[in-house]
């Protein structure tokens, strides 16, 4: 037997969350249903929570990730099962506590779910591709300026740290950024600290993809102060070639607007080029919010 086979079970719930913990404790993780822990912690995040089986399943989802993130490999270091039971409390605090990856664009698991267009000039046009391998979003602007934004709640006390990967196509020509005539990029992720994307007022972070500014550069946006724009790339990187970023995004709040953030309301990434009147292309991909 294994968890497929216990959900499409009638058994009553105490059956349930004795056959679901049998499993977890007992089968070997492979045979469990799933191929890897990664596998496990990403089923444990898709799972109903309006069935009671798929609660008993949770259960045992949590059993399984403390046998394979811990008691398996202690085992094999022949570490005595008695250890392990003194252990096992203190493991299931750890686990517990420790804070879960927020996906914002999962591409290849989510697809677009729960991002919504935003637009200021013409349309972006955005699409799923597949990139080296890679879902990821394709974004191509002819002197167009819309991007798609999701609004999700993150406690950056939890996951203060924002990865994603990025590339580009080209780099713009003779624009200056610090300026509205200039003001477009080839790619950019926003975080925003309201939903209200549109409104000069909310406050927000953007990274970019610059074409003139160096790697590091820092300045207020063109249209108002309350985006901070921050170049992590320039126009000398190699273009088409996935880059990965990395941003404590809790931090750079607290360095660019002088306050303590504690959570952000919305991501959104955007390829603009609407007051140049010219072309880019690029490309984003694994979207989240970590711990470190």
């Amino acid at each position: 037997m294994n968890y497929r086979v216990l959900r499409q079970s009638r058994l009553s719930r105490p059956c349930l969350v004795l056959a679901h913990l049998r499993l977890a404790f007992t089968q070997p993780i492979a045979r469990y249903g799933f191929r890897s822990r990664r596998g496990a912690q990403l089923h444990e995040s898709c799972v109903s929570f309006r069935d009671p089986g798929e609660k008993c399943g949770l259960t045992a989802m949590f059993v399984l990730r403390i046998r394979a993130s811990v008691i398996s490999p202690l085992r094999r270091r022949g570490v005595p099962w008695l250890v392990l039971c003194v252990l096992w409390p203190w493991c299931a605090i750890a686990s517990g506590t420790a804070a879960d990856d927020i996906f914002v664009g999962d591409f290849a698991r989510d697809g677009l779910n729960g991002w919504e267009p935003i637009r200021f000039k013409g349309e972006t046009q955005y699409r799923l591709v597949d990139e080296q391998g890679i879902i990821a979003l394709h974004a191509q602007s002819r002197g167009t300026a819309s991007g798609l934004l999701r609004k999700i709640k993150v406690d950056l006390t939890q996951t203060p740290v924002l990865r994603w990967r990025w590339r580009v196509d080209n780099t713009l020509q003779n624009n200056n950024e610090r300026n509205k005539p200039g003001d477009d990029y080839p790619a950019r992720i926003y975080v925003i600290l309201k939903s209200g994307f549109l409104s000069l007022k909310t406050q927000s972070l953007n990274y970019v993809w610059s074409s003139h500014q160096p790697n590091g550069t820092t300045w207020p946006n063109a249209y108002t102060d309350n985006n901070q724009m921050v170049a992590l790339r320039s126009a000398n990187e190699p273009k088409r070639v996935w880059l990965s970023e990395q941003r404590n995004v809790r931090k750079d709040f607290k360095r660019l607007f002088g306050w303590d953030v504690t959570k952000v309301y919305a991501v959104a990434v955007m390829t603009d080029t609407d007051n140049t009147g010219q072309s880019a292309t690029a490309w984003y991909a694994d979207i989240r919010f970590t711990a470190d």
